[in-house]
């Protein structure tokens, strides 16, 4: 009989750890169980007086059972216990992901760097486009400016020229006129005969403008005759 008892001690207990297994709350059952077991124990010896041990016993390995079926699974995923080699092999896939992280990372800051040089120069031309325009729309302004001045100058010089021209003619016009509308007077003039007739050896009509009453004796309007 003792022997019975001593099988069955074994089998709950061995139930109770497959239960402890199961779920860390079946602790609890096999605390209700230890206590059960103590009590009967105590009873046996007679120094205590209480005999309901055994449904202690009963409730310590049901109560470790629910708890293990009710507990939720436990999701956590277990270390694995890895090799030396297997360690250095997962070592070295994680230096090789960071030098891969790195190296992207420099690839990044350089394509970044690039792309704003990229920028900075294409800003620089714009702006060099944009003054060069503006130098070459200055410079077409002044050429036009000056066009205009000298086309300016030209008219005023053409303008002056011909009320020059328009002046002159006048001006003879007016001399060809005051001219026409004054007597003749004599260009010649003689103070003796002798001297007339080296140039006039016939002598000269009242009608030439030698004529001079006073070379005329004969008073017949010819002067210095023969």
């Amino acid at each position: 009989m003792k022997f019975l008892r001593v099988i069955a001690l074994i089998i709950a207990v061995l139930f109770l750890l497959f239960c402890l297994v199961g779920s860390q709350r079946a602790w609890f059952g096999i605390i209700i169980f230890i206590i059960g077991l103590f009590l009967h124990k105590q009873y046996r010896k007679g120094r205590i007086q209480f005999s309901k041990s055994r449904y202690i016993i009963t409730l310590g390995l049901l109560s470790g059972f629910i708890l293990a079926l009710t507990s939720p699974a436990d999701t956590k995923p277990k270390p694995v216990k890895q090799t030396a080699s297997e360690a250095k092999a997962a070592d070295t896939a994680v230096k090789a992901e960071e030098e891969k992280a790195k190296e992207a990372e420099k690839k990044k800051e350089e394509a970044e760097a690039k792309k704003q040089a990229e920028q900075k120069r294409l800003e620089e031309e714009a702006k060099k486009q944009a003054e060069q325009k503006r130098l070459e729309e200055e410079a077409k302004k002044q050429a036009e400016q000056k066009r205009l001045e000298e086309e300016r100058k030209k008219k005023e010089q053409e303008q002056a020229e011909a009320a020059a021209q328009e002046a002159e003619r006048k001006r003879k016009e007016q001399e060809a006129a005051a001219a026409a509308a004054e007597p003749v007077q004599s260009t010649e003039t003689f103070d003796n005969c002798t001297e007339m007739r080296k140039v006039h050896p016939k002598g000269v009509p009242s009608s030439h403008p030698a004529y001079e009453s006073q070379h005329d004796r004969d008073k017949d309007n010819w002067a210095c005759e023969r």
